[in-house]
Formats: C-alpha cells, sequence, structure tokens
C-alpha cells in the first residue's frame, strides 16, 4: 500500500465513499478495490472533519482510474 493512504482517514474514505464503475479502454469494470489496489496517486486533497472532504484521483494496478470522495462530520464516515 502507497504509504500516503496508510493511515485512518483515508482507510474510511476509501470504506465509505462507495467506489462503483471505472472505465477503461471502452469497457466498464465494477470489480471492487481497496487501498491495496492503489499504484499510483494521480491527484489526492485531506479533508477535515465537520468542514472539507477528502478526495482523491488514483491509479489501481489493473490499469484502472477511479475517484473516490468522502466527508466525516459529527455523525461520522459517509
Amino acid at each position: 500500500m502507497l504509504e500516503k493512504l496508510n493511515d485512518y482517514d483515508w482507510e474510511e474514505v476509501f470504506k465509505y465513499a462507495n467506489p462503483t464503475a471505472v472505465l477503461v479502454e471502452e469497457k466498464i469494470n465494477t470489480d471492487e478495490f481497496t487501498r491495496e489496489d492503489v499504484s499510483e496517486i494521480i491527484a489526492i486533497e485531506d479533508g477535515c472533519n465537520d468542514e472539507e472532504e477528502w478526495v482523491g484521483v488514483f491509479k489501481l494496478k489493473d490499469g484502472r482510474y477511479v475517484s473516490l470522495r468522502a466527508g466525516c462530520d459529527y455523525t461520522g464516515w459517509g
């Protein structure tokens, strides 16, 4: 796993962002993925509880590109 993603907040982002389909060579691949599947961070922005969401664009080891966005407020992650 990439070091930047190896923390509690990014673990929760990958859990609660509910990633769906991504486009690869004009085919839709909806296989699930985790932080361990990330090979490259394209763009990343850490959030702040009750304020800004965590967002990221990643390349996976199988060649797919994904984007995730999740936030955490006083009720928890979502």
